[in-house]
């Protein structure tokens, strides 16, 4: 198994309802991108099997992800 991490940040916008993603295989890009982390944005590490793509689709279609 070959296990890969890429990171997600997650957005809010609550005056426009707006919600926006971005993705990184280097957190501290997303980090250095966006420095003012706010309560309305989240950080989140995907773990997948690099040799299973399916397992990387299920991972990003999960709303559920936990934050770091």
């Amino acid at each position: 198994m070959a296990d890969r991490i890429i990171y997600r940040l997650w957005e809010y916008d609550s005056s426009t309802g707006d919600e926006k993603i971005w993705y990184s295989h280097v957190r501290k890009n997303l980090e250095n991108q966006f420095p003012t982390i706010s309560e309305d944005q989240h950080i989140t590490e995907i773990k997948f099997d690099a040799n299973d793509m399916e397992s990387l689709c299920d991972k990003l279609n999960n709303d559920e992800l936990e934050e770091e």
